[in-house]
């Protein structure tokens, strides 16, 4: 399993396709096309859904932007003498 992942990190790094890296390559690939899709106006069978949960998504991000902060509460930091009553000198 460690040799298989080797593999695949060597061909992802270099650039040198493999059979261990060839998913990898795939998925990536995949996903740089989603990105595109999400970002321009064409549109792709597969990235309908995305298209809409990422709207979704937007809606709830400027939602929480827009809601009030809540104030917070300040916390009081008391600060003990910090005088030895035993002149430096522990019991143990």
């Amino acid at each position: 399993m460690r040799g298989m992942q080797s593999i695949a990190g060597f061909g992802l790094a270099t650039g040198i396709s493999n059979k261990a890296s060839a998913p990898h390559v795939i998925a990536n690939s995949f996903k740089n096309i989603m990105a595109l899709s999400l970002g321009t106006e064409v549109e792709i069978k597969q990235a309908k859904g995305l298209k809409a949960s990422a709207a979704v998504a937007e809606v709830k991000k400027e939602e929480k932007k827009a809601a009030p902060k809540k104030e917070e509460k300040k916390k009081v930091v008391v600060k003990e003498d910090s005088s030895d009553d035993d002149m430096g000198m522990g019991l143990f």
